[in-house]
């Protein structure tokens, strides 16, 4: 029989290479981990849930109640990574952690040096907390700004717009020096911004209520519109991104009056009719920019 290593190194060696391991093997691995869990370490949780999360598997309830139990007894050996693939997993499931759980990485997290979260696993782990409805406290979150400011500059595009979104869906604005720091790193990085991570930012400033600097804006709504003009890309295929990018619009034009602003006609004339439907949703009673954040689980 496998021990808790070699369980959850084989989990993670499918889940690495995107392979399902086939029905029977899966089952039989997953009976293995609950009866062997007391030998998982925070390495092994977090594989296990990395790797299921992968395979687009959701573990069953006992798998699931077996790893948070185990997680909850091991919170002292838990490092950042750790911690953020463990809630990256759940929010991916749709599984809601107890209480005592979310509070341990509340404290681990503050606890954690400057330093610790690679910017990755920061952003992971504020989209698996936005993700669940679970908004940190407010030392975690001054703790999570702390992590972003030791390290600003390495912080890639798809971990600025994951930020900004999450940010967004907690109702929770970041500090000045962070807000500016990341908009700083965004338009370093304009150039690599794919059209989520473009939507995204957008949707995730107008929900914030702050509208972006002028050079972050443009380059922003230019690379939105260069997509758009191409039918068969993410942008113009995907009608949440679409209609994100109308919620930002409504945002500039109804809150801050920049209807005529050339940006703003040029990104309303590259929607054209792929939006016609999502402007008209966005536009509605519970989408008004005034209340984005009433809107926010519908993104």
């Amino acid at each position: 029989a496998f021990d808790s290593h070699a369980i959850a190194s084989m989990l993670w060696a499918f889940g690495k290479m995107g392979h399902w391991p086939g029905d029977e093997l899966y089952a039989a691995l997953e009976r293995q981990a609950v009866v062997k869990m007391a030998g998982f370490t925070p390495a092994g949780i977090a594989n296990v849930i990395w790797a299921c999360s992968k395979l687009g598997q959701r573990p069953g309830g006992n798998l699931l109640a077996a790893l948070e139990k185990q997680a909850v007894a091991k919170i002292g050996d838990f490092c950042p990574q750790a911690i953020a693939h463990t809630v990256w997993g759940f929010a991916t499931f749709g599984y809601q952690p107890g209480r005592d759980l979310l509070a341990a990485f509340e404290r681990k997290t503050v606890a954690t040096p400057a330093g610790g979260f690679t910017p990755q696993n920061l952003a992971n782990t504020l989209w698996g907390y936005a993700k669940l409805g679970q908004r940190p406290g407010r030392e975690m979150l001054a703790a999570l700004e702390r992590q972003a400011m030791a390290q600003i500059g390495r912080i890639a595009p798809m971990d600025v717009s994951t930020m900004i979104w999450a940010y967004a869906v907690l109702g929770e604005r970041p500090g000045g020096k962070l807000l500016a720091a990341l908009e700083k790193r965004a338009v370093e990085e304009i150039d690599q911004f794919v059209p989520k991570s473009i939507a995204n930012t957008l949707w995730g400033y107008a929900v914030l209520g702050v509208v972006p600097g002028e050079e972050l804006r443009e380059g922003l709504m230019d690379g939105a519109y260069e997509c758009l003009q191409d039918m068969s890309s993410e942008m113009s295929s995907d009608a949440n991104n679409v209609t994100q990018l109308h919620q930002f619009l409504l945002f500039l034009e109804i809150e801050c009056g920049q209807e005529n602003a050339p940006d703003v006609a040029s990104l309303r004339t590259g929607l054209g009719d792929v939006g016609l439907a999502a402007v008209g949703h966005a536009a509605g009673a519970e989408h008004a920019p005034a209340t984005l954040r009433q809107g926010v689980d519908q993104a």
